[in-house]
């Protein structure tokens, strides 16, 4: 039977071990790349408004029933191989899906993302928007 100090010595360092996954966790969101992604839903048949910037992912003024594209390439400048996580948030992450979420890349290995979007028939008339969140873990 375990004793009482014993299950408490327990208890103690799950809760140390919790804290620390958490707050490493919350380090890596925190280093994480973080970009904009938006796009305006319009009335109308066949609406297309394209941003003519490529800084962001801003998919400009669309109807529904539209789709379009836009990529990223993700490159590892580092000596390690790294483990590359990408989530999507905010209303816009429903309607886009993203070619590759997880995958490793080598050094000096560079590597296209599509972010596809659909506007379904049900989106309202208004600007949906959110982030895409690109993690970064090195792996030894």
């Amino acid at each position: 039977m375990i004793s009482a100090k014993t299950l408490y010595f327990i208890k103690l360092t799950a809760v140390c071990m919790l804290f620390i996954l958490l707050w490493l966790t919350a380090l890596l969101v925190f280093a994480a790349d973080k970009y904009d992604i938006m796009v305006n839903v319009k009335a109308g048949n066949n609406v297309v408004g394209v941003n003519p910037l490529t800084n962001d992912f801003d998919f400009g003024d669309l109807s529904t029933n539209l789709r379009a594209t836009r990529y990223m390439t993700l490159e590892n400048k580092s000596e390690n191989k790294r483990y590359i996580a990408i989530f999507k948030t905010g209303e816009i992450g429903q309607m886009v899906e993203i070619s590759n979420n997880f995958f490793d890349l080598a050094p000096a290995e560079s590597k296209k993302i599509e972010l596809n979007l659909y506007i379904p028939p049900s989106a309202r008339n208004k600007a949906y928007r959110g982030k895409i969140v690109v993690v970064k873990l090195p792996i030894f």
